[in-house]
């Protein structure tokens, strides 16, 4: 009985730290989905309602909204699109904004804001998201074709993640 008990501790020992990282890996992968049907949304709304229409990233508050422009909205409304990214959308506990890489940015000290034009035009980006364990992810927007993809950035089992265009 005790080497049965030795044996399965040591089976314990050698496979719980590859299940450590799951719950990092399945919170980054979310987040980066949340985000990128935000940006899609953002994208379609834009060019549905012709005007201008933005993704703002606050990383204080570890969260991001879609919103219209000052002035965009109605009397006695604040400016957030009606919808279900109009409350703001936190990431979860485990995961940050860690980088924003963009041709186009209005930054504040803890806001990042992306604009989609409505004409369809949007901004290169990319979204750099990471977790408490250090995995990174990023979501990438393409300028010519809006175009939005995520992926896993570095280390074991990276890849794409999605690839859906918009």
């Amino acid at each position: 009985m005790l080497l049965v008990c030795a044996i399965l501790s040591l089976l314990i020992g050698v496979a719980l730290p590859r299940f450590s990282g799951t719950a990092d890996s399945f919170a980054g992968r979310e987040a980066c989905r949340q985000l990128a049907s935000a940006i899609r949304y953002a994208q379609q709304r834009s060019v549905l309602q012709r005007k201008l229409v933005r993704v703002v990233l606050d990383r204080e508050k570890n969260c991001f909204t879609v919103v219209a422009p000052q002035g965009a909205g109605q009397q006695g409304h604040d400016n957030r699109v009606e919808s279900l990214w109009s409350v703001p959308v936190e990431l979860p506990s485990r995961v940050k904004f860690a980088a924003l890489h963009c041709d186009e940015i209005e930054e504040s000290a803890t806001k990042w804001e992306l604009p989609f034009r409505p004409d369809g035009r949007v901004p290169e980006c990319t979204i750099e998201l990471e977790t408490s364990g250090e995995r990174r992810y990023e979501v990438a927007i393409e300028a010519r074709t809006g175009r939005v993809r995520t992926q896993r950035l570095a280390g074991e089992g990276a890849g794409l993640l999605s690839e859906l265009g918009r």
